[in-house]
């Protein structure tokens, strides 16, 4: 993943307001270890209107879930623990729908 695609994703998030953490691979690296990865791993905090402002902040730069959901889907605790309890779905992906010349 390119440091402007991070940068820009920070920013958007940060202008926002949305309250998250940098996990996994990139994590890693932001504290000095080189270690391969090709996804940003976010932990968003749970509440309603900080999901909402993330996914929006997220599909205007060209990220969609990899699943037919709408931001207010996930921003649901019911239908999250739902699919908890029903399809062991642990994270929510999403891909980014640029083609790389795009990018």
């Amino acid at each position: 993943m390119k440091l402007s695609t991070l940068e820009t994703i920070f920013s958007a998030l940060n202008k926002a307001k949305v309250r998250y953490l940098v996990a996994g691979g990139i994590a890693v690296n932001i504290h000095g270890y080189q270690r391969i990865t090709a996804d940003l791993g976010l932990v968003i905090q749970l509440d309603s209107n900080n999901i909402i402002n993330a996914m929006n902040s997220l599909i205007d730069l060209k990220y969609s879930p990899l699943i037919p959901i709408k931001p207010a889907d996930f921003a649901d605790p019911e239908k999250r623990k739902n699919w908890i309890e029903t399809k062991n779905m642990q994270v929510l992906s999403l891909q980014s729908t640029l083609t790389l010349k795009q990018r």
